[in-house]
């Protein structure tokens, strides 16, 4: 399997086993999904800005959680989700402080 990362390194991986997918997330923000059983990329995922840190399939659910080192996370509908809504990022959550002395600020956004 090759491409989906534009020559970044990859920083995780992920597989979904109940939907035959493989998840990588790499050091330029982009998230490849591949078909495990073709070995071919389905779609790259643009949402975050910096390196993706943890990516995670919500099994038995069609989504994917991703996690970046900009402080945001992305919930994406993976096939077999329908619509034209598949591999875009339908939730986005931005965390500004994680100070334990003081109140936790995020912003959570529906796109």
């Amino acid at each position: 399997m090759s491409g989906g990362h534009m020559n970044s390194d990859i920083t995780c991986v992920a597989f979904s086993s109940h939907l035959c997918l493989i998840a990588s997330g790499s050091s330029n923000g982009i998230v490849s999904i591949w078909d495990f059983e073709m070995g071919k990329l389905e779609a790259s995922c643009f949402g975050h800005k910096k390196s993706i840190l943890a990516l995670e399939f919500v099994n038995p659910y069609a989504l994917l959680v991703t996690a970046a080192s900009d402080g945001t996370f992305c919930i994406w509908p993976v096939r077999p989700h329908p619509g034209i809504m598949r591999y875009h990022c339908i939730c986005r959550i931005a965390n500004y402080s994680w100070n334990i002395n003081k109140d936790i600020k995020c912003n959570i956004t529906s796109i």
